[in-house]
């Protein structure tokens, strides 16, 4: 059985030359001592007593994180596809004695010490986190490439905690279900690390014509809970962007290698949520909106060079909140991934 060159599909003859991939196995163990991605310290406890309540019962916290994956890549001569890259990987990651400040003085924006109370720092727990990340490349001749990523990340908290406006707090080991602090004891077993969407998808569409090249990103990013006890989230978006540029012949004196290209961020101009602040076990959170869209005119030769008129930028500018870096990074898709910040995973 074969499939036809005109339809861009590969042929089947050549599909058992896919299965000889590389194979990615990682096995890492991290230990962070008293450092969390909150602006919070045990050096700042506010009291005494707090400092030695997490002297005397704080614990580092620490991750093992293990990876594999398959990867390939082929060039095919003779078809409507030239060349083909793909990625899969699957990584479970165990984090340990997650830290939490907890204000002491409950209240403010987003449930915060604005008000002036003191937070204390605090062990709640552990996240354990399995996701999956697949991306293939597919390109047709030197002229046109599709680029494809989509990563999935399920990462849950594996105990409540107990906060209260006295004492130090910590992880109870229940599992008391719903959305309603109880008695101090807030139900964050089994819920999703807010912030953090668990489906992500990036897709890149390049053209390259003479002198000329464009490029059409976007940018699917899905829902993601606000709260720690994921009472309240934010909707998806799809985010899409556009470059094209122009490069001038080398022997154009004083103006060889120069490139002059037109950027433009949000090309559908949608409205949505960019960035979670997350601050609040239940009700309210901080947000700021995604940019309107925005045009950047940039001008290159060597050093970069700016054009009157507006903002600039060298290339298109991606900003996504509270991503991961997963395997995809292994060499293949070093820029273009969904990209996920392991510090969003568990924080």
């Amino acid at each position: 059985m074969s499939a036809r060159a005109d339809t861009g599909e590969i042929p089947a003859s050549l599909y058992p030359s896919l299965l000889h991939a590389d194979k990615i196995v990682i096995i890492e163990n991290d230990k962070i001592i008293f450092i969390s991605c909150q602006p919070i310290s045990p050096w700042f406890t506010g009291s005494q007593a707090a400092f030695d309540a997490f002297a005397d019962q704080g614990k580092p916290e620490s991750s093992w994180t293990y990876e594999a994956g398959l990867r390939t890549k082929r060039s095919f001569s003779g078809g409507v596809i030239s060349g083909f890259e793909a990625q899969l990987n699957y990584y479970h990651v165990v984090f340990n004695n997650r830290q939490l400040g907890i204000p002491t003085n409950p209240g403010g924006i987003a449930g915060g010490a604005i008000t002036g109370g003191t937070s204390v720092l605090v062990n709640v727990g552990d996240v354990h986190t399995d996701g999956i990340d697949a991306a293939f490349t597919v390109r047709l001749g030197r002229a046109f490439s599709l680029y494809n990523a989509l990563s999935y990340n399920t990462s849950t908290y594996k105990s409540d905690y107990a906060s209260t406006a006295s004492g130090i707090g910590a992880a109870t080991g229940t599992c008391i279900g719903g959305f309603t602090v109880t008695a101090g004891t807030v139900p964050t077993c089994g819920k999703q690390i807010p912030g953090s969407p668990k489906w992500m998808n990036k897709t890149v569409a390049s053209l390259a014509i003479g002198p000329f090249d464009a490029q059409l990103v976007g940018d699917y990013v899905g829902k993601r809970f606000a709260t720690f006890t994921n009472d309240t989230s934010v909707a998806s978006y799809f985010l899409t962007s556009l470059r094209i540029a122009a490069h001038l012949p080398e022997a154009a004196g004083p103006l060889r290698k120069a490139e002059i290209s037109l950027n433009v961020t949000n090309l559908a101009d949608i409205h949505g949520v960019s960035t979670i602040s997350v601050g609040s076990a239940t009700n309210s959170y901080s947000a700021y909106p995604i940019a309107p869209r925005q045009w950047f005119l940039t001008s290159r030769r060597g050093s970069e060079a700016h054009w009157p008129g507006g903002v600039f930028s060298t290339r298109p500018r991606r900003d996504i909140s509270s991503p991961r870096q997963t395997g995809i990074a292994h060499g293949q898709f070093p820029a273009l991934r969904p990209h996920r910040d392991s510090a969003t995973r568990i924080a």
